[in-house]
């Protein structure tokens, strides 16, 4: 890819998303570390770049969808946490600019299919898409087709009474093809989305792929064997929420099998789309974004789903995009992106679109060159908590963030504000009515021992401190604004004003 590369800056391009929801990094075939299987995720990953360091700006469903729409941080649009569950919150506005309203006005013709969670008044056409299928219509769809099902597993994992063919995975890559197909019957180029409700639980694949592992398969996670010893007293709390606190490895196996099996599940409707794209000759002048909003924790420190905590199991996200010609095959770039704000303001530059003024990311559309320009034998030392991968290393990306910030806000069972640095090494963690935490990810890769109090760590400590209260003002966290808070951090009792953001 040549700079203002006609195949890349390019307003023709179509553009397929593909979210899923809950779905770990290092989850996918291609990471080798894990028995899963993901064949067609695996071959997109090969003809393109895989992020091996995305991480999600808010690790829960509503405020990383909204700040993905956006491309903004969730505190600026006011979704502070899941607008369904406990206290009430702000979600998108129709005035709520969003880049899919500017393809929209740009000529795109575009779908919206799948999991919505941006707001519970107003559906996707109220931002720019013509045309949406959702989560209620599938429901229908199935009631119309006399299927009944009646799990009574709570979160737990079970074995789908659906065929596969009339699967929820199948029915929305299904929604998927067709659209695709209308659109090119038009001149203009198409935006769609394909938005999955998996492998979120309770994890429910249909045969054959529930059998297709069995608990056996499943591998403990590197986060798994944790006392949570001199971790926060809330992670313990978890625990007792979700009445998991006699839990062993035998008791989550079984739910970790059903976790692979959605997820080959899905993999599998995945490559119903990607073949459409080689059919209809479109895969050239499509770039896609393959990713998910937040990971799972699925047992890893004992834990469920995704609150209160900042590991990398749900902090951390995959992340590959592909545009044939212009983004180099098998290529991996190890720097650090934050997917919900820099992916979109990438994605408007690769089609020669201005970014919404409301944008807060950062544009990465120069590593496609960069890397193409790298000797492929070129390899690098593996940084912390990284997996392996067969791709092209470029260790001498520019990097665009030094570090990576993540919030949260709580409300599952109550608020609690936590805001985490992570840099390639450590991680710093604020938890402001709670035990702070500080790992050292290259020797404990997994997170299970907090070292906060640890001599040997003191300058880190107050390093990593002093740099997220300095991000925290810059990306205008009301968190900051009071000294008794600031102080925390800086150990100084700063007064400062942060204009109002919502």
């Amino acid at each position: 890819m040549k700079k203002n590369d006609p195949k890349i800056n390019n307003a023709k391009n179509n553009v397929l998303i593909i979210m899923v929801d809950q779905l770990r990094y290092d989850c996918l075939g291609f990471v080798g570390k894990y028995p899963v299987k993901t064949p067609n995720i695996d071959k997109l990953a090969a003809g393109g770049m895989v992020f091996t360091h995305a991480f999600t700006t808010l690790p829960t469903c509503c405020p990383a969808r909204e700040s993905f729409l956006t491309g903004d941080l969730a505190e600026h649009i006011g979704a502070l946490w899941n607008y369904d569950i406990t206290l009430p919150v702000r979600s998108l506005m129709p005035d709520t600019e969003t880049w899919s309203k500017t393809l929209s006005e740009n000529g795109y013709s575009s779908a919206y299919i799948g999991k919505w969670h941006c707001s519970p008044v107003y559906d996707p056409t109220f931002f720019g898409f013509e045309r949406y299928y959702g989560e209620l219509d599938y429901e229908k769809y199935i009631e119309s087709k006399g299927f009944t099902e009646h799990l009574q597993s709570g979160w737990k994992g079970m074995c789908s009474s659906i065929p596969l063919e009339h699967a929820r995975t199948h029915m929305l890559a299904k929604e998927a093809v067709q659209a695709i197909r209308d659109f090119e019957d038009r001149e203009n180029p198409w935006l769609v989305c394909l938005e999955f409700p998996e492998p979120h639980l309770p994890c429910h694949p249909s045969e054959p792929f529930f059998s297709q592992y069995k608990p056996e398969d499943a591998v403990p996670w590197d986060g798994y064997d944790d006392d949570l010893a001199d971790k926060p007293a809330m992670q313990q709390k978890q625990l007792e929420n979700w009445d998991l606190t006699e839990y062993t490895w035998k008791d989550w196996a079984p739910n970790v099998a059903a976790y692979y099996g959605i997820i080959t599940q899905m993999d599998d409707a995945i490559g119903n789309v990607l073949k459409e794209l080689d059919v209809a000759g479109t895969a050239e002048n499509t770039i896609i974004v393959f990713t998910s909003d937040h990971g799972d924790m699925c047992g890893s420190h004992g834990m469920l789903d995704k609150h209160y905590n900042m590991y990398d199991d749900v902090a951390r996200v995959p992340l590959i995009m592909k545009l044939p010609g212009a983004i180099p095959e098998n290529s991996v770039s190890r720097e650090f992106v934050t997917h919900t704000l820099d992916v979109p303001k990438t994605l408007l530059e690769m089609l020669d679109i201005a970014p919404n003024q409301n944008m807060t990311g950062k544009s990465f559309i120069s590593w496609f060159e960069e890397a193409e320009n790298k000797d492929g034998s070129i390899r690098q030392e593996m940084p912390a908590g990284d997996f392996p991968l067969s791709g092209k290393d470029n260790p001498s990306l520019q990097p665009i963030r030094d570090y990576v910030v993540v919030t949260y806000h709580g409300a599952q069972f109550g608020l609690y504000c936590q805001r985490m640095i992570r840099t390639k090494r450590y991680k710093f963690v604020w938890n402001p009515t709670d035990t702070n935490e500080f790992y050292d990810l290259e020797k404990d890769p997994g997170e299970l021992h907090n070292c906060i109090g640890f001599p040997e760590y003191k300058e880190e400590v107050q390093k990593l401190s002093e740099t997220l209260y300095t991000a925290l003002v810059e990306q205008k966290d009301d968190i900051v604004k009071e000294s008794w808070l600031s102080w925390q951090l800086t150990g100084v009792r700063k007064e400062i004003t942060i204009n109002p953001t919502v």
